[in-house]
């Protein structure tokens, strides 16, 4: 499987609905536990407008998606140009290097696997969120992510600091941006 299961984004009987009765389960737990979690909900600049297409195409390939599927992709990004409508006329065509196009039907899948490295990024990187053993889950839970809205758990000052700076690799990577006056973070409980 490419995207984990953690993102629920264009994957066939899965909706938003499961990381919003995610988050609820995790704040009764940690209510019920007494465990001391933030999560930091991030709202970014134009998501899909950002993605940059050599970046996407880089990812893709690290997938190890198959050519023919890259070519039919680059049929629809490679090469592609736009014009502005001025007055009657229109300008010369400009290159149009970034941005998934949104309303095609495979936006959704291109923006969730460009989307992908930075959160694989983060599961390895963050301590994500220590549960008791009674909940039944093998791997601490670091994110719930739908297509741009993106939650994650933070435990810890080192986790604050190695988000920001995945966030900072990400964003000069493939021209993403965090909007930080939009994104929120949120102390779950406190011991």
């Amino acid at each position: 499987m490419v995207k984990h299961q953690d993102q629920t984004y264009c994957i066939p009987d899965r909706t938003i609905m499961e990381n919003l009765i995610f988050m609820q389960d995790v704040m009764d737990v940690c209510r019920a536990h007494g465990v001391n979690v933030g999560v930091v909900s991030l709202a970014q600049e134009k998501a899909f407008d950002r993605v940059d297409h050599s970046y996407l195409f880089s990812a893709l390939r690290a997938y190890g998606i198959g050519e023919g599927f890259l070519a039919w992709v680059g049929l629809l990004y490679n090469g592609a140009q736009c014009m502005v409508k001025m007055g009657a006329g229109l300008s010369r065509p400009i290159p149009v290097q970034q941005g998934i196009r949104q309303g095609c039907p495979i936006s959704g899948q291109l923006y969730s696997l460009a989307i992908e490295p930075l959160l694989c990024r983060l599961r390895s990187q963050l301590s994500g969120l220590s549960l008791p053993a009674s909940c039944g889950l093998e791997h601490p839970p670091t994110l719930s992510a739908y297509a741009d809205d993106v939650s994650i758990f933070v435990s810890s000052q080192r986790d604050v600091q190695c988000l920001q700076d995945t966030l900072s690799l990400y964003e000069r990577a493939c021209s993403a941006r965090v909007n930080w006056a939009k994104s929120r973070a949120l102390l779950l409980a406190q011991k």
